[in-house]
């Protein structure tokens, strides 16, 4: 596959933007046949059903013809005229948990300045999608290698949790260790993130804090498995970042009352935090999560970024609070 991907044809204006409000069809025709068949909760690996793609998928974004360009604040007029960041090649590798923040990477980035960043996608429904499942499986396999054999692949993504990972205590895994390796033979600077979703079915909680306690302590787990990962590849740049952390500001917003365009916790997905019983994003939810994947792949603050007018809450204040919640010293 060549490095240049579909791009988004008009450069996202500051009002209006809306990183996910059309991509609606990649789970909605196939969720209810995957829980139909789910029988158990596991916390780190989402099930979903939609199908794979090796190439890149770019949600469309909401551009009014030749708008008037707003006023920037302080911070945004920072963003452009200092962003100077170079795209990059990013392979996500995963489940549904994780594609929809992959598949408004290029649109963010557009946001954020950055020109020429080509986003891949490798996808596999709930467990199929941790990335033991997605090496052993000969096919899949066989996917990720051809994206990877490019030599062009500048950030491999992969989301917890693999099997061996979750039997260790989210302390080891082969599976991870064998990606990153062939991932590095093909290129030594690729740089390797791991993703911390949410947990699944949203509504067996009581509340925020009874949702995310099992992956605010995995995290932890998680965070120090990247940090001997590095070191067992040598010490090639690992990094993790935990979007679920966004899902669940957003959570507790809605419960205390001030999440103003949120109706409900399941529902509609342009008024509800999740779209099923299951916990898939609705919008607010993956354009609050994008935000945290800008931010660990090229490092870039929320409040580095414009505006996104077109929700009541300030989605860069919720990234910002989800990053500082997550902090690992």
């Amino acid at each position: 596959m060549s490095k240049a991907t579909s791009k988004s044809s008009t450069r996202a204006a500051l009002a209006g933007l809306t990183f996910a409000a059309l991509v609606t069809a990649s789970c909605a025709t196939t969720d209810q046949d995957d829980l139909a068949s789910e029988t158990t909760s596991t916390a780190s690996m989402p099930t979903t059903t939609e199908v794979h793609v090796t190439e890149s998928t770019v949600p469309s974004i909401e551009v009014q013809p030749d708008p008037p360009q707003p006023e920037l604040d302080e911070a945004a007029d920072e963003a452009d005229s200092s962003s100077e960041a170079e795209g990059l090649e990013v392979l996500y590798m995963g489940h549904s948990f994780g594609r929809p923040f992959a598949e408004n990477m290029e649109a963010a980035a557009d946001l954020a300045g950055i020109e020429g960043h080509a986003q891949l996608i490798v996808s596999r429904g709930g467990e199929k999608g941790a990335p033991q499942a997605m090496w052993e499986a000969p096919k899949v396999q066989s996917e990720i290698k051809a994206e990877l054999d490019t030599g062009t692949v500048d950030v491999l993504v992969m989301i917890c949790c693999s099997k061996a990972m979750l039997m260790s205590g989210v302390t080891e895994s082969w599976a991870e260790l064998e990606i990153a390796k062939y991932a590095l033979a093909q290129n030594p600077d690729t740089r390797i993130g791991l993703a911390m979703p949410w947990v699944d079915f949203p509504r067996s909680f009581s509340d925020t804090a009874a949702h995310r306690e099992r992956t605010d302590d995995g995290y932890l787990a998680f965070h120090a498995f990247g940090e001997q990962l590095s070191a067992d590849l040598g010490g090639a740049e690992v990094f993790t970042f935990y979007h679920g952390a966004a899902i669940y500001e957003l959570r507790d917003m809605f419960e205390q009352g001030t999440l103003p365009e949120i109706e409900s916790l399941t529902g509609p997905r342009a008024t509800s935090i999740f779209t099923d019983k299951k916990g898939h994003a609705g919008l607010l939810a993956k354009d609050t999560g994008t935000l945290i994947w800008l931010n660990a792949i090229y490092g870039i603050h929320p409040f580095d970024l414009p505006m996104v007018d077109n929700y009541e809450v300030d989605i860069r204040q919720v990234a910002a609070n989800a990053l500082e919640s997550t902090l690992v010293t």
